[in-house]
């Protein structure tokens, strides 16, 4: 190997260390050049704010435009203005009110579901997303905050908009406060109102009573409501105590119409709703021994025959509202042709387990009646049929034919209005 080769391989690994210092040199003057910043510490700071100013979109409904001239029972009587909001009030307390907020919540059958409800920054929504409008107390309201838009994801997950009430501060000199509305379908409210200053405490309270029986038949509902904040002054701060309560005990509902039936007649119920009302009167819930007192007590008639019905026990048991009664006089009627053609059919094919039920199912409706003989057939009828006795069934069947078509004659008297069925 030449002598200039040699001297060019031994410069190599020169060059590589001396590159390697020099970069070193340059990194660490940069380092030592870089100035120190100071700590910076970031903070959310809840400021109050106008609407105008706030960045999202909110409206607020001042408690004022919550009571004046206002039931204060639902959230539609204050809240149907608001932009981009849409309630609609089936007056059914069964299922609530509908509420939605730029389309959250629109497919919502019952209940508040893609939409926050939180009353004095309490969560009046299950962690499934379902809420009810009616828990939130309207009496004692101080305001109504509705934020829309993609800033309610502040308050939770697939949340469309959040609705929140808040409820009064306490009037500096104490004072209280009655009100009452009436209205037709007996529909009526009370509540009572009151609330002061006490030195290092302050409270306000409202409780409410409302009933109505509805423009439907089996319609009827009944709800109680109480809200209350205590205020407690703790040194610099404040201690808030809130409690409310709502006790709902009757929401019937009457289930939607065809438009058919709605012709027919805008105040009818569902027929399923008035079996459900049946099921609940003469079902699991009442026993048998005291449906057995309520028939002995029929007496014999004036010119001493047996009744074959009476409707004073029907009344009796629906509270005396002669809408559901007549309605279900007009569901028996319609439905007791239908009634034969299942008797005949099961009889004819000996499908004792069909002809048992039917049985069973009419001795539940004519006892709404107190029909005492079409009730002891439908019995004899059941007992027979789960005995698999084919003449005797048959047999039996025609019996409760026979008592059926008389009560039907006899409740045809007792309609005041609409179809009274056809004469058999």
């Amino acid at each position: 190997m030449h002598s200039n080769q040699l001297c060019k391989a031994a410069s190599r690994p020169l060059r590589a260390a001396l590159c390697g210092l020099l970069c070193a040199q340059g990194a660490a003057a940069q380092e030592a050049a870089a100035p120190a910043l100071p700590e910076v510490t970031v903070r959310s700071v809840l400021s109050p704010t106008t609407v105008e100013k706030a960045p999202a979109a909110v409206t607020v409904v001042g408690g004022q435009q919550l009571r004046e001239r206002q039931w204060q029972v639902n959230l539609s009587e204050s809240l149907g203005s608001v932009p981009g909001m849409l309630i609609q009030n089936r007056q059914n307390y069964a299922q609530d009110l509908q509420l939605s907020i730029r389309g959250h919540g629109a497919r919502s059958t019952f209940g508040v579901r893609g939409v926050r409800l939180v009353a004095d920054g309490i969560p009046a929504t299950m962690p499934d997303g379902q809420g009810q409008a009616a828990s939130l107390d309207l009496a004692t309201a101080g305001r109504i905050e509705v934020l829309r838009g993609p800033f309610a994801a502040l308050h939770g997950n697939a949340s469309g908009g959040v609705v929140q009430v808040f409820t009064q501060d306490a009037p500096a000199v104490p004072e209280g406060s009655a009100s009452l509305f009436a209205g037709d379908h007996g529909t009526r409210r009370f509540g009572l109102r009151a609330g002061g200053r006490w030195g290092g405490a302050d409270l306000v309270a409202g409780a409410s009573r409302f009933r109505t029986d509805g423009h439907r038949a089996h319609s009827a509902a009944v709800r109680e409501q109480f809200n209350a904040k205590l205020g407690l002054a703790l040194g610099e701060g404040r201690l808030a105590l809130i409690a409310s309560g709502i006790d709902q005990p009757e929401s019937q509902d009457p289930l939607g119409r065809t438009r058919a039936q709605f012709e027919a007649d805008p105040g009818q119920a569902d027929a399923a709703a008035l079996l459900a009302a049946i099921d609940h009167v003469t079902g699991a819930n009442r026993p048998e021994t005291e449906f057995e007192s309520d028939i002995s007590l029929l007496e014999l008639g004036e010119e001493g025959r047996r009744q074959i019905a009476s409707l004073d026990e029907a009344r009796e048991m629906f509270d005396g509202d002669e809408a559901v009664v007549q309605q279900l006089l007009h569901v028996f009627l319609k439905d007791h042709e239908r009634t034969f053609f299942f008797f005949n059919v099961s009889a004819s094919n000996e499908f004792y387990t069909s002809l048992a039920a039917v049985g069973h199912s009419v001795k539940g409706s004519v006892g709404l009646f107190c029909a005492r003989r079409a009730i002891e057939a439908a019995r004899r009828l059941e007992e027979l049929a789960a005995a698999q006795d084919p003449q005797a069934a048959t047999g039996q069947s025609q019996v409760l034919v026979s008592e059926l078509k008389l009560l039907a004659q006899a409740l045809r008297g007792e309609v005041t209005g609409g179809v009274r069925g056809r004469a058999m």
